[in-house]
């Protein structure tokens, strides 16, 4: 039997690393422990992990790292995520690794940690894990042939599931992603407060 801890910084589940005894991240579903320390990098990943925590994230930097383009960005924009992309993106890159910690594993170990944008399309898109999938896993429930594809259709599959009514249409594939590629598409920020409230 197996104790099990929970960690107070991002409330993940825990448990003794059986080499070297230090805490480490428990895999709900494997029970096999990921101890940073034991992985032979944890120097590098510290130092790594304190220099991204620590800079100064200045509104120039901020705005910069927004107006940037990359293949991620792309996708996202031809995906119809590109807001939560960008909102993602904007976020302090220590709330993206709680973030990803609250789905399921960990940004610091992954090859996209230290890039905004990687980091950001693999919390939505990273398979079986990313919020996509999470709500695609919800909806495949009640229609296990439909697939969520845009912003708006998260959005409006999470209130269905959530709150199990929205004042919203259901859309098709081609208008949600219309929807989405309009910044100033006001459908989609009024689903988006309909949903925080």
């Amino acid at each position: 039997q197996k104790k099990v801890w929970v960690c107070l910084n991002c409330r993940g589940r825990t448990a003794s690393c059986k080499k070297c005894g230090c805490m480490g991240r428990l895999n709900a579903i494997t029970l096999r422990i990921s101890c940073a320390r034991c992985s032979g990098s944890w120097h590098t990943l510290v130092k790594k992990k304190e220099l991204l925590f620590t800079r100064q994230r200045t509104l120039t930097v901020l705005q910069r790292d927004l107006k940037r383009q990359s293949g991620y960005k792309c996708m996202a924009n031809r995906a119809g995520l590109v807001r939560p992309f960008m909102l993602l993106v904007s976020m302090h890159p220590a709330i993206r690794c709680q973030i990803a910690v609250q789905l399921g594993w960990s940004l610091v170990f992954d090859k996209s940690f230290g890039d905004s944008h990687a980091e950001s399309w693999e919390l939505l898109q990273k398979n079986l894990k990313g919020l996509q999938s999470r709500v695609n896993q919800l909806t495949s429930n009640i229609n296990p042939l439909q697939r969520t594809v845009c912003w708006y259709q998260v959005l409006h599959d999470l209130t269905l599931n959530l709150f199990t009514s929205s004042q919203f249409p259901e859309l098709t594939e081609s208008e949600g992603i219309k929807c989405c590629l309009d910044p100033s598409n006001s459908v989609v920020a009024a689903l988006e407060n309909d949903f925080i409230d």
